[in-house]
């Protein structure tokens, strides 16, 4: 059939094929098959099987998976979870991970409570506005990002979680980042990566 066409009409064919093969993914960009908020659904099953721990928290009544080989767990006084991920020879040279609770106080909602515990590293502010974050959905629930720094090879971001009358902030700090590079991919930072990874197996128990 195509052979009958002419040279022409090929040319035609291949047109058309390669407008169907943009639209398709122009649609798709647009319903959010492609971007972050469907990370849990590219991601590969997180379970013991590969490696992954599971931490619970009976107190606030969830549960969140996180990679037993190249995290030594800790706990503190004020952080819920605290993970130190590991480099290849065992030293914690690639950053942290943690997890801890605000509550709501009376007269106080999820934007007060966001704003005033988001410092900017190195010049101690605060944002001014709830639109310097960025809403994302991680395995249907909704997080509220932020970088909090990016200066002498460290880079930081926070993700924030309203549940019930408390904020849930996980955030992960991570070292040795080419900081003054242009080009450099925040998302694909190793230790940004395990922080929506194990987003994306949070559950809540309640």
């Amino acid at each position: 059939m195509i052979k009958n066409l002419g040279f022409v009409g090929v040319i035609v064919v291949i047109l058309v094929a390669v407008g169907i093969l943009a639209g398709l993914f122009l649609y798709a960009q647009k319903i959010g098959l492609l971007s972050e908020n469907n990370f849990s659904e590219q991601n590969q099953e997180l379970d013991e099987a590969n490696g992954w721990k599971t931490y619970i928290n009976k107190q606030y009544e969830f549960e969140i998976k996180y990679p037993s080989e190249n995290c030594a767990l800790g706990m503190s006084k004020f952080v819920l979870f605290d993970c130190n991920t590991l480099g290849e020879d065992g030293t914690d040279k690639f950053g942290e991970i943690n997890i801890h609770v605000v509550d709501i106080p009376a007269g106080k909602n999820f934007q007060d409570v966001v704003l005033a515990n988001t410092v900017f590293d190195g010049s101690g502010m605060n944002p001014t506005s709830i639109s310097k974050f960025t809403q994302v959905r991680i395995n249907k629930l909704v997080f509220y990002k932020i970088k909090t720094g990016r200066f002498e090879g460290v880079l930081s971001y926070v993700y924030y979680l309203q549940r019930d009358n408390v904020v849930f902030a996980f955030s992960f700090t991570s070292r040795g980042v080419d900081w003054t590079n242009p080009n450099l991919d925040e998302e694909a930072d190793s230790t940004h990566v395990i922080l929506k990874q194990m987003l994306s197996t949070l559950k809540f128990t309640s």
